[in-house]
């Protein structure tokens, strides 16, 4: 096996729109925790779908964005779901 094929394909996240903001937790009531400017990016290390079918992508720093304001990679999909209840 090659070494591109031991190394774990990255879920790369960038910001739609204006501004897309980070939460605390995965919700919009959640306190706003930063943002990511148009066409930023971040690593999401995991996922969630919340109670109104949104998917929220975790970040490596432990806050989240919602899918809707972000653009994903295929890679993305692979990651682990953790419940938030």
């Amino acid at each position: 096996m090659s070494a591109a094929q031991d190394t774990p394909a990255v879920c790369l996240i960038k910001a739609v729109g204006t501004r897309a903001n980070l939460r605390s937790e995965p919700s919009t009531n959640a306190e706003i925790a930063g943002s990511l400017e148009r066409g930023q990016g971040a690593i999401a290390e995991a996922q969630t779908t919340d109670n109104d079918g949104f998917v929220w992508w975790r970040l490596t720093n432990g806050v989240w964005i919602r899918d809707d304001v972000a653009q994903t990679n295929d890679s993305c999909l692979s990651l682990d779901a953790v419940d938030i209840t």
